[in-house]
C-alpha cells in the first residue's frame, strides 16, 4: 500500500460507483486499524462499507448520508427515541423517530424520508445504524413540569432539571410548546418588583401566586389543596393582565400564548391538557368573556385539580389528567356570585381591587417581565431545594395556624368554609415569608396577612345557599298566597300548595314541580337545594327522596310535594306582610350545610 494513500479517495470512488470496488488485504487491515467507524466509511456524500468475504475484500456504497445523532429518553415514560440526521436528496434533515426503526422490518421506512439505498443493502444499513446507535450520546428530556422523586430526594423539572447542590449531576431538558427558558437578568426583575410591586398589597399577592405554585404542588402530596383560582375581576385598564403577566413571569415568557399566560378562547379539552402539562407552575387565563362554555362548571373543574372521568372505546377507564397549580383568571365581571355552590366559593377568590395605579407603572412592569422571565422562579426553586425541603410541611402548618389565630382575634364573622379557605390562603402567606428570605427583600408580611384575611371574609359573606334559597321561596309564597290552600281558603282552585298552622309554627307544602321552578327562577340548582333542606331539617321527606307524597285536599290524589317546616320564631317579614306569619327574622338550624357537590349539581 502506498504511503500517501488516502482512504477518503477510495470512499469517493465507491460513492460514485454502483459496483463494489475490490481492495487488497493490506488495505483492508489498514482500514481496520485506522478507521474509527470501521467497517464503515462515513461522509456527507454517503455511507460505504468494507467487506471481507472468502478470499476477497472490497468497498461498496450502502446508502446516502445517515446517522444517529443522539438518543433521547423521556423521564416520564422511560421510552427512548432516536434523533436521526440524514440527507433526503436536497438538504440535511433532523428527525425524531421511534427506536423500533432499528429492526429489519422497519428499515424500509427510511426510504419514505428520502434516504437512498438498495433493498439488498438493507441488512448493511441496519448494521450501520445499530453501530451508530451504540456510539450516540444519550440525553434526557421531560415534557411536563414539577416535583419528581429521585435517589430518595426530590428534583424539580423546569426548563432543565433543578437539583439540590448535594445531588449527583444529571441533565434533562424540557421539550414542549411552552416557553420556559429563563431569559434576562434577575437583578433587573427584582429592582422592578421593589419599585412597582411591593408597595401594593393586592399586586404583591398576585405576584406571590407565581412562586406559591411549586409549594402548593409539593404540599398537595399530603394535603387536599386542589388548584385555587384567583379571579382578577375589575374594569378594563385596571391592571388585570399586567398582574397576570407579572405572576407567570416568575417561570415563563409572559407574552400571550407563548408561556403560561393563555387565552380563555380555547376548547375545554385544550385547557385541561394545558393545565395537566403545566402542573406545579402558575397558570393564567385571560379574558373570561370569550369563554364559550359554562364558566361555573369550568371553574369547579379547574379548582378541583382533576379532569372528568372518561371511558376508552373498550369501556376501560382512561387515566385522568390532574394538576396542582395556582390559577389566575382575568375578567371584567365577577366569576363567582352568591348563587354559586359553597364548594366553588372555597376554591375561587375574587380580587377586585385596582392592581396598577397608572399606565406608567403598568408599562414598566410589562417591559421588564417581557425581557426578564424565568430567572426568579429558577432561583426560588433552587433555594427551596437547598434550604426548605425538610421544613415545608411544618412551615405550612404554622402559616395556617397563624391565619386562623388572626381570624379569631379580628372578631369578624366566620363561616363553615373559613377553615378550608384559610388552608389554601396559608400557602400564599408561607410563600411571602420564603420570598423574603430567598431574595432578601423587605416584604411587609403583615400587609399580606391582612389582605389574605380580607379575601377570606369576602368568600364567607354569602355562603349559606340553602338559607338564601328558602328566603326566596318564602317570598314567592307570600306574594302568591291566594294560590295556596289555607284554613280560610280551603277550596282554592289549581292550588300550588297548602299552608297549615301548627303548634310551633307553620307547615308550608308546595308542589315539587313548583318548588323546582321557583328555585330555577332565582338561579339555584333544585336538586342541590332540596338535599340541603333535607339535611338541615327544614324539609320533611320520605326517607329515600327529596319530597313527600301529600294529599292537598280530599278531591285531589296524592302529589309529590316539598313540605317545609317554618317555626314562629323563624319566619320572615315578607310572610307577615301577607298576614300569614308574625314578623321576625328567619333563623336556620345551626348544622353546617354540605358544600361538596357533584358537578351535575352545579347552579344552572
Amino acid at each position: 500500500m502506498q504511503e500517501d494513500f488516502n482512504p477518503q479517495d477510495l470512499l469517493y470512488q465507491a460513492l460514485k460507483s454502483s459496483q463494489a470496488i475490490p481492495i487488497g488485504w493490506d488495505e483492508y487491515f489498514s482500514y481496520q486499524q485506522d478507521l474509527a467507524d470501521f467497517p464503515f466509511f462515513v461522509s456527507e456524500d454517503g455511507i460505504c462499507k468494507v467487506y471481507a468475504k472468502a478470499k476477497n475484500a472490497f468497498v461498496k456504497r450502502i446508502c446516502s448520508f445517515l446517522t444517529v445523532k443522539e438518543k433521547e429518553i423521556d423521564r416520564q415514560s422511560g421510552q427512548m427515541q432516536l434523533v436521526l440526521e440524514f440527507y433526503n436528496g436536497k438538504v440535511l434533515v433532523t428527525k425524531r423517530v421511534e427506536r423500533k426503526l432499528l429492526s429489519k422490518s422497519e428499515i424500509p421506512t427510511l426510504l419514505q424520508y428520502g434516504v437512498s439505498f438498495l433493498e439488498q443493502d438493507g441488512n448493511a444499513v441496519l448494521e450501520y445504524l445499530l453501530d451508530s446507535d451504540r456510539k450516540a450520546c444519550i440525553r434526557c428530556f421531560h415534557s411536563e413540569f414539577g416535583w419528581r422523586k429521585q435517589d430518595n430526594g426530590c428534583v424539580f423539572q423546569f426548563a432543565e432539571l433543578i437539583m439540590p447542590k448535594s445531588a449527583r449531576l444529571e441533565r434533562s431538558q424540557y421539550r414542549g410548546g411552552i416557553d420556559v427558558e429563563p431569559k434576562g437578568d434577575l437583578t433587573v426583575w427584582l429592582d422592578m418588583v421593589k419599585q412597582d410591586v411591593l408597595p401594593f398589597a393586592p399586586l404583591t399577592t398576585v405576584m406571590l401566586l407565581g412562586f406559591a405554585s411549586p409549594i402548593l404542588a409539593f404540599l398537595s402530596q399530603k394535603n387536599d389543596l386542589g388548584s385555587p383560582v384567583f379571579s382578577l375581576s375589575n374594569d378594563s385598564s385596571k391592571g388585570k393582565t399586567t398582574a397576570a403577566m407579572l405572576a407567570v413571569s416568575a417561570f415563563s415568557n409572559p407574552t400571550m400564548d407563548k408561556g403560561l399566560l393563555r387565552s380563555f378562547n380555547s376548547t375545554e379539552n385544550y385547557l385541561m391538557s394545558f393545565l395537566s402539562t403545566s402542573s406545579s407552575l402558575p397558570i393564567a387565563f385571560d379574558e373570561a368573556a370569550v369563554y364559550k362554555g359554562d364558566m361555573a362548571k369550568f371553574l369547579y373543574l379547574v379548582a378541583g385539580g382533576v379532569e372528568k372521568g372518561r371511558c376508552a372505546t373498550d369501556a376501560s377507564m382512561k387515566q385522568q389528567r390532574s394538576w396542582n397549580s395556582m390559577i389566575i383568571a382575568t375578567a371584567e365581571f365577577d366569576l363567582v356570585d352568591d348563587h354559586d355552590p359553597n364548594g366553588l366559593k372555597a376554591r375561587c377568590f375574587p380580587i377586585a381591587e385596582v392592581l396598577t395605579k397608572d399606565a406608567a407603572q403598568a408599562d414598566r412592569i410589562k417591559r421588564t417581565v417581557i425581557s426578564n422571565y424565568g430567572v426568579a422562579g429558577k432561583r426560588f426553586v433552587q433555594w427551596l431545594l437547598d434550604n426548605k425541603m425538610d421544613d415545608m410541611e411544618q412551615d405550612y402548618e404554622n402559616s395556617k395556624q397563624l391565619l386562623e389565630t388572626l381570624k379569631t382575634q379580628s372578631g369578624s364573622n366566620s363561616s363553615s368554609l373559613t377553615p378550608r379557605i384559610l388552608s389554601k390562603l396559608a400557602v400564599v402567606l408561607q410563600t411571602a415569608h420564603y420570598f423574603t428570605e430567598c431574595f432578601g427583600l423587605e416584604l411587609d408580611c403583615s400587609q399580606i396577612e391582612d389582605y389574605l384575611l380580607s379575601l377570606e371574609q369576602k368568600a364567607s359573606v354569602h355562603t349559606d345557599l340553602a338559607a338564601e334559597a328558602l328566603d326566596c321561596v318564602l317570598q314567592e309564597v307570600a306574594s302568591s298566597s291566594s294560590r295556596y290552600i289555607t284554613k280560610d281558603n280551603p277550596n282554592c282552585p289549581n292550588a300550588l300548595g297548602k299552608i297549615s298552622e301548627k303548634t310551633e309554627g307553620f307547615e308550608i307544602t308546595i308542589l315539587k314541580n313548583e318548588t323546582e321552578n321557583l328555585l330555577r327562577k332565582y338561579g339555584y340548582h333544585p336538586l342541590m337545594i332540596l338535599k340541603q333542606w333535607k339535611k338541615c331539617g327544614v324539609m320533611e321527606t320520605e326517607h329515600d327522596r327529596c319530597c313527600k307524597r301529600v294529599t292537598l285536599n280530599s278531591r285531589l290524589p296524592a302529589q309529590q310535594c316539598c313540605v317545609l317546616h317554618i317555626n314562629y320564631v323563624d319566619t320572615i317579614e315578607t310572610l307577615h306582610s301577607r298576614g300569614i306569619v308574625p314578623t321576625t327574622n328567619l333563623d336556620y338550624p345551626t348544622e353546617e350545610y354540605s358544600s361538596e357537590i357533584s358537578e351535575d349539581e352545579l347552579r344552572f
